[in-house]
């Protein structure tokens, strides 16, 4: 089980992910468990938009850049300009309600720039890291 601290509109919530399915995730949201419909983004998706079965568009947050989820002090960079980083690794960390956050892109990334340095107070929605495709 992972511990997350989300931050949904600017209200702050505890995240245990409990269980992942092909197309399913079941979450723990501050104690009450739900179940979230997920879909993988593709290179084929558009505008970053995927379709779910219900028929409407959800947006998913862009491949190539990190921001921060919620306001707080950097707190580790875990990456440098140029580097490979494959999907899911942490890039870099920001410090919380005093929790370490890892800050990761669901997708294989090259750094092209850190927008932040170690102790900055960024807040939520604050561009950290830009990136691109990793070449082919």
């Amino acid at each position: 089980m992972s511990r997350y601290v989300v931050a949904v509109n600017g209200k702050q919530y505890s995240v245990t992910l409990m269980e992942m399915r092909q197309d399913t995730v079941v979450l723990s949201i501050d104690g009450k468990t739900c179940e979230v419909q997920v879909c993988p983004v593709t290179a084929d998706d558009s505008a970053g938009e995927k379709t779910l079965s219900t028929g409407k568009k959800q947006s998913t947050p862009t491949r190539y850049k990190a921001e921060a989820p919620m306001p707080g002090i950097i707190s580790k960079i875990l990456c440098s300009v140029g580097q490979l980083v494959e999907s899911n690794v942490a890039l870099l960390t920001i410090e919380a309600m005093k929790m370490e956050n890892p800050i990761s892109l669901p997708n294989p990334v090259v750094i092209k720039d850190i927008h932040v340095s170690v102790g900055d107070e960024v807040k939520q929605g604050v561009l950290l890291i830009t990136c691109a495709p990793p070449p082919t």
